[in-house]
């Protein structure tokens, strides 16, 4: 199973988004997590449902859902994560591509969840050795070939020579082995 992450920055970049849409076809079931969109839970929602709109009308077989519907995701009160792995296993089944937010439902209503954090528990849960994570920038170097970040070394080569995009490879030292793709190669 391959785990994907998208940032805010990714979800804002039109050329990225179309690459993504354009590029994928995946031969192993993916799961798909993108990061909190606007200001409101409705405009994350909305992503979420857009994504797959966008990947259905590239043949795509996927299937999206909020990350608080039907308690996928539920945040303890001790501010712990649980994930429901076996309802979303029986939704990949006949899917190449599952699409989720990082909202998790709490007992009262829906908060917001570190996707970060999500997408440990998800790894954990399903057993995936990585996660692929993108430039905030599409045309970046960074993205022209894969590059793993596996420790605090891998971050520090890295940030030296791509000062710019820090924020993602922050993101992928907390998600470290992470691998770190453009929309047109992570597939590879």
């Amino acid at each position: 199973m391959k785990l994907i992450f998208l940032s805010q920055a990714n979800l804002r970049d039109k050329k990225f988004i179309h690459d993504l849409v354009h590029s994928f076809k995946c031969n192993e079931p993916t799961l798909l997590l993108h990061d909190h969109f606007g200001s409101h839970i409705e405009d994350t929602r909305f992503v979420t449902k857009r994504l797959s709109a966008l990947l259905s009308e590239a043949y795509v077989v996927n299937n999206a859902f909020s990350g608080d519907q039907r308690t996928i995701l539920k945040k303890q009160n001790d501010g712990t994560i649980t994930f429901r792995a076996d309802f979303v296993r029986d939704l990949m089944g006949n899917l190449e591509l599952f699409i989720m937010n990082p909202l998790a439902e709490n007992g009262i209503g829906s908060v917001e969840a570190d996707p970060v954090e999500v997408l440990n528990v998800i790894r954990k849960e399903f057993g995936v050795d990585e996660v692929v994570v993108f430039p905030e920038n599409s045309m970046s170097p960074l993205g022209k070939e894969k590059k793993a970040v596996s420790s605090e070394e891998d971050y520090q080569k890295l940030a030296s020579v791509f000062e710019e995009e820090k924020p993602v490879l922050q993101v992928a030292l907390r998600l470290a082995p992470a691998v770190i793709a453009s929309a047109a190669n992570f597939l590879m």
